[in-house]
């Protein structure tokens, strides 16, 4: 999940440098006066649109990637429920096992009832166990979805404002070169004003959209946490239910 984050980061980091490279666009170092065309005018076009076209894909690439966090966020989860389907299948023959071979062991009537006893405690100590990991699992999941769903609502709208400040600070300099082409230091001034403050926004957003990141590893911790403290409850009973057993049987007894 993480790895994904970051290839977004990544790509968005690239669409900064892109507007960077459009900001060295302008020719400056001679301003033509008069009727002749300024250097950066004469220029624009030929320099912006190669790097616009690089510019709008990348944009692209970061709305893909976020597609693909989702897809392989969903197959990673229906992988982790795969895996845990299979081990708890696993535990539960194990457990049978061990049930089966105390029942051989119980000769007497006391002994046969502590261990239908043992088995009914044991398997209801299961049971809640999984209870209590599915219910954080599915309150984690749901959390993380949402969070993404609002990280996600987040970043297209930054996106979308930062791809129309970019545009519309391009669009207002070619209109303007094309109708005065001469004020090419005017128009380049206001071009690279635009550029940079709609750079600065962006780039601030990036920051602001670590928060995210700090929420899901938050949702993470929270998980652990229950998942730890049924675990300990669980072994705690466990341990308990095992003595009990034992002296049931008496303390030289192989259980």
């Amino acid at each position: 999940m993480h790895r994904n984050y970051k290839e977004v980061f990544r790509l968005r980091l690239l669409v900064i440098f892109l507007v960077g490279s459009l900001l060295a666009v302008p020719l400056v170092t001679s301003y033509a006066t008069g009727s002749k065309p300024s250097p950066f005018c004469s220029s624009f076009n030929r320099e912006v649109n190669p790097v616009i076209s690089a510019f709008n894909d990348s944009f692209s690439k970061v709305l893909q990637a976020q597609t693909l966090q989702t897809q392989l966020l969903a197959t990673q989860w229906q992988q982790t429920d795969q895996n845990i389907a299979n081990s708890r299948k696993q535990t539960d023959k194990n457990i049978n096992d061990d049930f089966t071979k105390l029942g051989v062991k119980a000769t007497t009537n006391i002994e046969k009832q502590a261990v239908n006893i043992y088995e009914t405690n044991i398997n209801e100590l299961i049971a809640m166990r999984r209870s209590i990991h599915d219910e954080a699992t599915a309150t984690f999941r749901a959390s993380v979805k949402s969070t993404l769903d609002l990280r996600q609502i987040t970043i297209d709208g930054q996106s979308s404002a930062f791809q129309t400040a970019v545009n519309d600070a391009i669009n207002t300099a070619r209109t303007s070169c094309t109708s005065n082409p001469t004020d090419g230091p005017r128009i380049h001034s206001i071009f690279q004003s635009s550029m940079n403050t709609a750079q600065t926004t962006f780039r601030n957003a990036l920051i602001g959209d670590k928060s995210f990141t700090n929420r899901i590893n938050q949702l993470i911790t929270q998980r652990n946490a229950v998942f730890k403290s049924a675990d300990d409850n669980f072994q705690s009973a466990q341990s308990s239910m095992v003595k009990a057993l034992k002296n049931t049987f008496g303390k030289n007894s192989s259980i």
